[in-house]
């Protein structure tokens, strides 16, 4: 069995890669590193994805065949009562209206002149035997003879201006990823691609956006001091202990909490 098929943060050859959600996860301030290491390195926590991730899911597989990782999810939940005609269960109205979606993607895709030449491509950059940086396109294509990235979105709605996924002020966002996909493919093949978000909502009233992130010498040099701290910290991590470091936001969901002499339970009090 290769590594990759045990864990989904390791490549074929063992190494450990530090991807857009490692970045994400070893810069915050208040890490755990044996968290880290049980979800990450050790990759121990439960693979269940959430109902909005299934539904992300079988969009992108509906759309260009598959999801990141090769899997495939070709149907989602359906009601208990059948429809009388076709004696199939009943979808959902949010199954109905990412399927429309679908054939929204394609005619936005025809509209563009967008052809699809790869999808799901991973890029892998080893740095040594035991680490290396990589992603996966989602979608690889040209625009008037420039290499074009596309990375497909669902959201309940591309016009929300709250939390993470703020797709109506994407400005407020983080972009570690299309960054991320830039300076990889830029090591890689030698030229900066351009990088398109492609954002579909599955609300009462569907929209899209198409958004570009314009990557910047500052965001490479961002990226390239986030990448030098988090490998510092992952070489001093194996040399001297994944430490503990415990708080009720740490502990919460920890895939440790059942063994782990720190844990805390309780909530600590709010300052007002």
């Amino acid at each position: 069995m290769k590594a990759s098929e045990i864990s989904r943060y390791r490549d074929d050859e063992g190494r450990f890669v530090i991807g857009t959600t490692i970045i994400k996860q070893f810069s915050r301030e208040d890490v755990c590193p044996a968290k880290l290491k049980a979800l990450y390195v050790d990759d121990i926590a439960e693979r269940t994805p959430t109902s909005s991730m299934q539904k992300g899911n079988f969009f992108e597989t509906l759309c260009i065949g598959s999801c990141a990782d090769g899997s495939k999810v070709i149907d989602l939940p359906r009601q208990k009562s059948k429809d009388k005609e076709t004696g199939e269960y009943k979808k959902y109205v949010d199954q109905i209206r990412i399927e429309y979606q679908v054939e929204v993607f394609k005619q936005v895709m025809e509209a563009y002149n967008f052809e699809i030449q790869n999808a799901q491509m991973k890029l892998l950059e080893p740095i040594d035997e035991f680490l290396a940086l990589g992603t996966t396109i989602d979608i690889l294509t040209e625009d008037q003879g420039s290499t074009l990235i596309i990375d497909l979105k669902l959201t309940k709605d591309v016009n929300s201006t709250w939390g993470d996924f703020c797709w109506g002020t994407p400005e407020l966002m983080d972009h570690s990823q299309p960054i991320l996909i830039s300076w990889l493919w830029e090591q890689l093949y030698g030229e900066k691609p351009r990088f398109i978000y492609a954002v579909f909502d599955y609300k009462d009233s569907s929209d899209y956006k198409l958004i570009e992130k314009i990557v910047t010498v500052t965001d490479y040099m961002e990226l390239e001091e986030k990448i030098r701290r988090i490998l510092v910290s992952i070489r001093g991590y194996y040399k001297n202990g994944w430490d503990k470091i415990p708080s009720y936001a740490n502990c919460h969901n920890c895939p440790l909490n059942t063994v782990c002499d720190k844990q805390i339970t309780i909530k600590p009090i709010e300052i007002i």
